[in-house]
């Protein structure tokens, strides 16, 4: 916090003075000294702080001190929404299907005799696979970005046969359905593929999904088994498998958990105190960016918290996110909660430390006989946004205390030599609040060594009106306390804020160009000997 540190003195602030001593002089680069009658004047340091360097001490690096267009100073401070991608809320789950095939024996020569010439076809099938339903979705169209789907062929011939799968409902990435030929003479007699970037469109009966798949067998030239194991049914077995959406359309229902928000860390609260600092107006902004195909009914319960006390947030806002447009869109939602549609100063003037978050966001149904638009989901993003709480720094302090730990340097005083001393402080500021100024020297061990103004501290006199208030004070010191000085490893600086004029507490409204001078110096009277 102090900003010069030339001797062991500079880090309380003092500037050397008296009331006929010419401050130009007191310059902590040019550290001088001037002697008068036995006295020496010794500038020792000073510093330069504003409303801005204060309250970001107070607040950390966690809290954000940003500035109006007029200037005036609040924090603010971001939280992040648990963003709910596709993946999140939709699961594909593996899928797999079974069917048996009856060969066409009219078609199949005696047992003597060769089969037909290759590409005779014995079988024509067409089929409905049954998806499963994805819960509270009515899907009609799905694009992977990959999934394996696999066909497996069983019959004790089947090196004799040829198999044609089309699949009117699956398409490529250039949307040409797809079709497949399969040769069961081969070891492995199955079909895998990859379907990326494939299109899947279902149809739907009810309650129910079905991909339509047709499959023809055809025989191929070689001796013919007997006509018992032709009448074995040729066995397919298919799956889909470790599915991964790029996107899908459908119909939403009342889908609720569609967005999450972890609690709200405050930490940086615990330094102010409710019954010390009274906060004139406050907001919460919930900025939420949609880049799902679906509208969102919010209801949305925070509740902060401060040792064993809660404060609830009451507001009258109707919460909808609305959905985009299109895949590859976003839609932006704003909520704002201020001190017209809510308790948000209230709750903020309370100082919790940690705000619990309640959000239940639902889904709100289309309906596809109206003609409305289709929801969809999309891998290009999902649900994701901030919490921001502004607060303006205008407010009332009853007392507010904020120290500072600063090391400072050694120096060996011969005190014998000494025959008075004096501490000389004086000030400029323009910050509208009374400052109370205290320093605790600080030895081996942490041990309080000295206290300057250990009652009620320096009072520095804000500027309420706008004009600079200027300050000198002299106040002295034996020469006990300047060797406990001298022993001094590091300084406490303690400052007390109020706003209170006329035994009445006033609102303060902080802007970025407020700030207070502090000059500190040492006056010190030397015995006179004889040579």
């Amino acid at each position: 916090m102090i900003k010069h540190i030339k001797t062991w003195l500079s880090a309380i602030l003092v500037l050397c003075s008296t009331s006929a001593c010419d401050h130009s002089w007191l310059n902590v680069e040019e550290l001088n000294i001037e002697q008068n009658d036995g006295h020496y004047y010794m500038p020792v340091g000073q510093a330069n702080y504003s409303m801005r360097e204060f309250m970001k001490l107070v607040t950390g690096d966690e809290v954000n001190i940003d500035e109006t267009e007029d200037g005036q100073l609040y924090l603010r401070y971001s939280h992040n929404i648990e963003s709910q991608t596709l993946q999140d809320l939709i699961e594909i789950q593996d899928e797999q299907w079974r069917e048996d095939i009856n060969l066409a024996l009219q078609q199949v020569p005696s047992s003597n005799q060769r089969m037909q010439a290759d590409g005779a076809l014995i079988a024509h099938r067409e089929f409905e696979w049954e998806m499963a339903a994805i819960e509270g979705f009515q899907m009609t169209e799905l694009k992977f970005l990959e999934a394996l789907m696999t066909f497996r062929f069983e019959h004790s011939a089947r090196s004799l046969f040829m198999v044609n799968i089309t699949i009117p409902s699956i398409r490529n990435a250039d949307k040409t359905v797809v079709s497949y030929e399969v040769d069961l003479a081969n070891n492995l007699p199955q079909l895998s593929t990859t379907l990326k970037d494939h299109f899947l469109s279902l149809r739907k009966e009810g309650d129910k999904n079905y991909v339509d798949i047709t499959m023809d067998v055809y025989a191929k030239s070689g001796t013919p088994p007997d006509i018992a194991t032709l009448q074995e049914p040729l066995q397919i077995t298919s799956t889909i498998t470790n599915a991964e959406m790029a996107h899908i359309y459908g119909y939403l229902g009342q889908k609720n958990d569609l967005l999450e928000l972890a609690p709200i860390n405050l930490e940086f609260m615990k330094e102010m105190e409710p019954d010390q600092i009274k906060l004139a107006s406050s907001k919460m902004t919930v900025n939420i960016t949609n880049k799902f195909g679906a509208n969102l009914d919010v209801d949305l319960q925070l509740a902060g918290s401060r040792d064993d006390t809660q404060t609830a947030l009451n507001h009258t806002e109707e919460l909808l996110i609305q959905r985009a447009a299109n895949i590859g869109d976003e839609a932006s939602t704003i909520f704002t909660f201020h001190r017209d549609n809510s308790n948000i100063t209230d709750l903020l003037n309370t100082f919790p430390t940690s705000i619990a978050v309640a959000i239940d966001a639902t889904s709100v149904p289309h309906n596809a006989s109206e003609g409305e638009e289709l929801n969809f989901f999309s891998s290009h993003g999902g649900i994701d946004g901030t919490v921001d709480i502004e607060i303006p720094l205008e407010m009332s302090f009853d007392t507010f205390i904020y120290d500072q730990s600063t090391e400072i340097n050694e120096i060996d005083v011969d005190t014998a030599a000494i025959q008075s001393a004096s501490i000389i402080i004086n000030t400029t500021t323009t910050i509208p609040s009374n400052i109370a100024l205290q320093f605790v020297f600080i030895g081996e061990n942490d041990q309080p060594l000295a206290t300057l103004f250990p009652a009620a501290g320096k009072l520095i006199v804000g500027s309420f009106d706008g004009t600079p208030q200027e300050s000198i004070s002299h106040t002295n010191i034996d020469k006990t306390t300047l060797f406990a000085l001298s022993q001094a490893k590091k300084i406490n600086t303690y400052f007390t804020f109020d706003t209170r004029t006329d035994q009445s507490l006033q609102k303060s409204k902080f802007v970025a160009d407020q700030n207070i001078d502090i000059k500190i110096g040492l006056n010190v009277s030397m015995k006179i000997t004889d040579l």
